[in-house]
């Protein structure tokens, strides 16, 4: 699970967690892509969850939700209500956010591919810091919906759909064919998939 997955899934699975079962414990273990498939069959990880395409040709995996991407900037006089034009994303600053394991990655070539050329202004490694950078400039990033509505609880940016169409993504559980008839692993990916899925 990324950073900005956790941030997002992490707090409703615990509040649950803490209702249903108190004294389970779970650990969340950041893991390169590359290595998620053998840690799970060595059964060093029960799951991974996220947009995680690589994943589905060696894995079980069930849809949790479909998610758009869009992009967000602090609010502030000037700005468009609902949406930007494809003039105004590109005439802003951007933060990118990638790093070498990020499925995030595809976006910046998606928007290039939709003729959506926009200006860097600082690159990151994982979203986390994103919201104080955007509290102190006029930048703008693009990411996950859901993750922007996470960032904005207090209402302090401005969030708009995309001036492009590009394709939904699916944030997905993935668990190991070893384990698809095992009964812990599949009551509790059953239960997060019950609490997750949109």
């Amino acid at each position: 699970m990324s950073d900005v997955r956790a941030q997002v899934f992490l707090p409703v699975i615990c509040e649950k967690l803490q209702q249903l079962a108190p004294r389970m414990r779970i650990a969340m273990e950041p893991a390169p892509l590359s290595s998620v498939e053998e840690k799970m069959r060595l059964r060093q990880l029960d799951f991974a969850i996220g947009n995680l395409p690589t994943l589905k040709p060696v894995t079980k995996y069930a849809l949790l939700f479909n998610e758009e991407y869009a992009c967000m900037t602090r609010k502030r006089r000037g700005l468009p209500v609902r949406r930007i034009t494809r003039d105004q994303f590109q005439g802003m600053s951007h933060v990118a956010v990638a790093s070498i394991d990020s499925s995030h990655l595809l976006i910046e070539e998606t928007l290039r591919v939709n003729g959506l050329y926009h200006r860097i202004a600082l690159r990151v490694p994982h979203f986390t810091v994103v919201p104080q950078i955007l509290m102190r400039t006029d930048w703008m990033v693009t990411l996950p919906r859901g993750v922007a509505e996470v960032f904005n609880e207090s209402g302090q940016f401005s969030i708009y759909p995309l001036p492009v169409d590009i394709p939904h993504f699916e944030s997905t559980i993935h668990w190991h064919e070893l384990y698809d008839g095992d009964e812990a692993n599949r009551w509790f990916r059953d239960w997060v998939v019950s609490i997750l899925r949109r």
